[in-house]
């Protein structure tokens, strides 16, 4: 019995792993991309620095935008408030496979 329970904490053991490594595969495989909040703005003719003082954010984190790192979800419904728009219109994911291909 105390073989069968070892053999089953170590094939969970072994599933919870691979589940685990699939998802931080598939995870480190997509990035976030401000290109299409970029387009926006242009449309808008409107500068990065306008919208961040328009909605109030952080220089840090318009920097961390500028470098398409993320941002929390907060500030992204700040900013589609202010330019009455879905948060779908500015943030892509992209995946970074394709984009070196």
């Amino acid at each position: 019995m105390k073989e069968q329970a070892e053999s089953i904490i170590k094939n969970v053991g072994y599933y919870v792993y691979m589940v685990v490594n699939m998802y931080l595969n598939e995870v480190q495989r997509m990035r976030i991309s401000y290109n299409k909040l970029w387009k926006l703005l242009i449309d808008k003719k409107m500068s990065k620095a306008d919208l961040r003082k328009a909605v109030e954010m952080s220089p840090n984190t318009m920097t961390k935008m500028r470098r398409d790192e993320e941002v929390s979800m907060s500030v992204l419904l700040k900013i589609a408030n202010y330019l009455k728009c879905d948060i779908s219109d500015m943030v892509e994911f992209v995946d970074t496979e394709e984009q070196e291909a």
